[in-house]
């Protein structure tokens, strides 16, 4: 005799495996540091992100940063950086990313076209940016926290 035994859940499973810009983006609360890929020990640019906008910083501790501009954000459907799209509110596919701090097995990527923020940048799932390019100059991740109750100011 032959049992035949089938799962069922709420959910289809391509639903599991649904990308939306906003699992990219990051969560609020969150401060990342980069630095370029060639010099990891350069002091960090830092990128604290809050539910409407992400903010930079540069210098070697969060607190003692230089502000160097801040910039609305929208996760309402495409990641919108002032108004420019980051990323689609599904993006296609994703990839493996190495930066300095490790590997992310589940990245998106894309190519700014304009703008301060112009450039390659890689996000990872439940991260945000582990690739950035500010100012014309790219970098990667090499550290992040969550900072519990931060708003980013």
């Amino acid at each position: 005799m032959t049992w035949l035994l089938l799962a069922c859940g709420d959910a289809p499973v391509e639903a599991e495996n649904e990308r939306r810009a906003v699992d990219y983006a990051g969560k609020a609360g969150t401060h990342l540091a980069y630095a370029p890929a060639d010099t990891p020990d350069e002091a960090p640019l830092w990128l604290a992100i809050d539910a409407a906008a992400w903010e930079f910083r540069e210098g070697t501790a969060w607190d003692e940063a230089t502000v160097l501009s801040r910039h609305e954000i929208s996760v309402d459907g495409p990641l919108l950086v002032d108004g420019v799209e980051f990323l689609p509110a599904a993006p296609a596919k994703s990839s493996d990313y190495t930066a300095y701090y490790g590997t992310f097995p589940d990245t998106v990527s894309t190519d700014v076209p304009v703008g301060d923020l112009a450039g390659p940048w890689v996000f990872a799932r439940e991260l945000g940016p582990v690739r950035t390019a500010v100012a014309g100059v790219e970098r990667d991740l090499v550290y992040y926290e969550y900072v519990v109750g931060d708003t980013g100011e």
